[in-house]
């Protein structure tokens, strides 16, 4: 009979309980560990660990010696008779390849641990409705109108900072290397990777160039709503009432703006009301947070939001020509535009203006983590923006 080391055996034992183990010997594959906690165990399932090699092996009851009816008991491996003991060798040589194995559990659990905390901070954070009040269903309709309003923007306004942290802190994970949260990091990874295929590297915003300072001072760029609760008021907005209306009413007043091109239509309404500045911003800002994307301008009621960018079928070859020349260290200075009489067919027209002036949206927060440049939209001259 092989000679038990007593004091590996009773490490041995001691994991084995400690992790709910099962250790048996089969003649055919040797011995073979269960495993309950393994992703794939259940009672229909039993992924048996090979000892040997560590592969992973289903196993009958009948390639082992005298298992017991009944549940797998932890202690059958003290049980063997002589001649499976002789085959099997002494236990105790077992305990180098469990704690290995052990110790293999333990490292690939830590990031799987990690990720769930990650992802239920992340779920925390995101902003939904306030609780309802039942003192709600008593009040007038526009009574409930002006209440619920105000109920929201209350728990906009208590629940913004919390998430404004929670995408900073992300953004400079990612920024130093790190992956992102499933499954906006895989989304936006496909979404950049279709826009580099189709010529754009960039994201941009334009904004006056009095809020700079603003910007700086917040670490990014709020939604309007945002910064309204957050009694932000110093802040030039380009969006007038009526397109702020708009948004409130179609739900995307949480949404920072970004475009595909250094252009757009709304760009051009405004640009001569004020000095603006192009921000570019790396794809890399499409992989963190709720993105969604509008073919067209999002302020439209005619235009759906979607998630999925190469899917929506925005026609590049319609947006590209409106992009103006710029390099890494010179903005745009020359952009154009579009009339109906230049095309004639206004649904030809129709479908050329949505898909230069199709969006990126951006729910509450753009880090300024992502942000690699800064332009003025007349002189093309690089700004210091961080």
């Amino acid at each position: 009979m092989p000679k038990e080391d007593s004091a590996a055996l009773a490490d041995l034992e001691g994991i084995l309980k400690q992790h709910d183990f099962w250790l048996g010997y089969s003649s055919v594959k040797g011995w073979a560990l269960l495993d309950r906690k393994h992703p794939q165990y259940n009672d229909w399932n039993r992924p048996f660990v090979l000892l040997r090699d560590g592969s992973i092996d289903r196993l009958s009851r009948e390639e082992f010696s005298k298992e017991p009816n009944g549940t797998w008991a932890l202690g059958y491996w003290r049980r063997l008779d002589s001649v499976t003991k002789q085959l099997a060798g002494p236990a105790s040589a077992l305990l180098p390849e469990l704690l290995r194995y052990v110790r293999e559990v333990e490292r690939t659990a830590q990031p799987r641990a990690k990720h769930i905390v990650d992802n239920n901070e992340d779920l925390a954070t995101r902003i939904g409705d306030p609780p309802f009040s039942e003192a709600l269903y008593y009040t007038s309709g526009l009574e409930f109108q002006e209440k619920w309003a105000a109920a929201r923007r209350e728990h906009y306004a208590t629940a913004l900072p919390g998430r404004v942290r929670w995408l900073s802190r992300w953004a400079q994970q990612i920024q130093g290397g790190a992956t992102g949260l499933e499954p906006t990091w895989a989304r936006g990874t496909a979404a950049a990777r279709h826009l580099d295929e189709n010529g754009i590297d960039h994201l941009w915003h334009f904004t006056d160039v009095r809020n700079l300072d603003l910007i700086r001072r917040e670490g990014g760029l709020l939604s309007w709503a945002g910064l309204s609760v957050l009694g932000i008021n110093n802040a030039h907005l380009m969006a007038d009432d009526f397109s702020r209306s708009c948004d409130a009413r179609l739900g995307r007043e949480r949404y920072v703006r970004l475009s595909f091109i250094p252009n757009s239509w709304f760009f051009h309404r405004v640009r001569r009301q004020s000095p603006l500045v192009w921000l570019r911003f790396s794809a890399q800002a499409l992989a963190l947070g709720e993105i969604a994307y509008s073919l067209g301008n999002a302020a439209s009621g005619f235009v759906a939001l979607q998630q999925d960018l190469p899917s929506m079928g925005i026609n590049w070859e319609m947006v590209m020509p409106f992009s103006g020349p710029h390099t890494n260290d010179k903005g745009p200075t020359i952009y154009r535009s579009l009339f109906p009489e230049q095309v004639g067919d206004p649904i030809l027209f129709r479908q050329i203006s949505n898909a230069w002036n199709s969006e990126v949206l951006i729910k509450h927060f753009l880090p300024l983590e992502f942000c690699n440049g800064a332009f003025d939209s007349r002189t093309g001259e690089r700004i210091q923006i961080q």
